[in-house]
């Protein structure tokens, strides 16, 4: 019969430090916008507020500043985000719960 080797003890001197995010760049900031209104039902604010804390926290790598606005008016007009569709969805599912 095997046995199976221990683990040693948890020692937190060995940890290793989480590694800080790489920033933003123009490419990456249309990708994160496509996987978020791919996965939820959002509205243009709220794709505009999420940009806005991603940005916040892992930063920019571009010289200018994004232009988060013209890329929400973008996914608004391609028909990804539609605010009036988002508030009928979450009207019902408030009415649904009572």
């Amino acid at each position: 019969m095997w046995r199976m080797a221990r683990k040693p003890p948890y020692d937190p001197a060995t940890r290793r430090e989480p590694r800080a995010p790489k920033p933003i760049d123009a490419a990456r900031l249309d990708e994160m916008a496509l996987a978020y209104v791919a996965r939820f039902a959002t509205s243009a604010g709220k794709l505009a507020d999420y940009l806005k804390r991603k940005l916040r926290e892992r930063g920019w790598e571009g010289e200018e500043a994004p232009d988060i606005a013209a890329l929400v008016e973008r996914f608004v007009q391609v028909g990804y985000v539609d605010d009036a569709t988002y508030a009928r969805s979450k009207a019902q599912g408030l009415l649904r719960r009572g």
